[in-house]
């Protein structure tokens, strides 16, 4: 029974190996294409449970394994979950390259309130939360209007929030950069600074690889040899005399009478 369940942990080693490296490879992505795609809180998208408008040109993550739902998607906007309509977006895909630059196309969405006074943070209901103080740095998710109103949906000290677009006046949709993924390789036209970028992304590439191979084997080997451990054949018996018992006389009989 002992060696049942201490082989059943190793197996659960080589699995999760197996399939963390798996999941790892698998996160898809999903390119905002249009300027209407909105995020909801529940999984049916209905518009009382809108969130916001995504900014194009952007990429949403798959949330999970069992991201995809009836007509939506389960995704992960910069920490956000929600949902998106299925008939809004095309197919989720894999991309490295997005998901190495994915820290870089956060960073272009973040901004700063003004320089002087306080401004505040409502929250889903556009209820008021509280004020948030200048200088403070926030990152823009996207906006939804409500009746003649425009609102921010951004996240702030560790906190997700709508800020009314009239207290944010150096901050405007037409102020967002539009987001472009970084290319593969170098185009016959680039210069020495894309040749430095691209090159400079292979061995991140790579170093990932390596990464995945070494936590392969780290678990893998540890495991082979639990198991050998437990199945390895175990030696015969000493069959020197041990003294416990009758020393047998192998001479001959008549050796007795010389």
């Amino acid at each position: 029974m002992k060696r049942l369940f201490v082989l059943l942990i190793a197996l659960t080693l080589l699995l999760s190996a197996v399939t963390g490296v798996a999941y790892a490879d698998g996160r898809k992505y999903i390119l905002i294409e249009n300027d209407s795609t909105y995020l909801y809180s529940d999984e049916a998208c209905s518009d009382k449970k809108a969130i916001c408008i995504l900014p194009k040109t952007y990429y949403v993550q798959c949330d999970g394994e069992d991201y995809k739902k009836e007509n939506s998607y389960k995704v992960v906007f910069l920490g956000k979950q929600g949902y998106i309509k299925e008939s809004d977006v095309s197919t989720p895909v894999s991309d490295s390259l997005v998901a190495n630059d994915y820290a870089n196309m956060v960073e272009q969405l973040k901004s700063h309130t003004p320089q002087s006074g306080a401004i505040m943070l409502y929250d889903e209901d556009f209820d008021e939360k509280h004020t948030v103080t200048a200088d403070s740095v926030f990152t823009y998710l996207g906006h939804k209007k409500k009746g003649k109103y425009t609102y921010y949906y951004v996240l702030t000290n560790n906190e997700f929030g709508y800020f009314d677009a009239t207290d944010l006046p150096d901050f405007n949709l037409s102020s967002i950069p539009t987001y472009t993924k970084p290319t593969p390789a170098p185009s016959a036209t680039a210069g020495a600074s894309a040749s430095a970028s691209a090159s400079a992304n292979k061995p991140a590439e790579s170093t990932n690889g390596v990464v995945k191979i070494l936590l392969i084997i780290g678990i893998c080997i540890p495991a082979a040899i639990i198991v050998y451990l437990l199945f390895k054949p175990a030696k015969a018996p000493d069959a020197r005399y041990t003294g416990d018992e009758p020393k047998r006389n192998d001479r001959n009989d008549e050796d007795d009478y010389r």
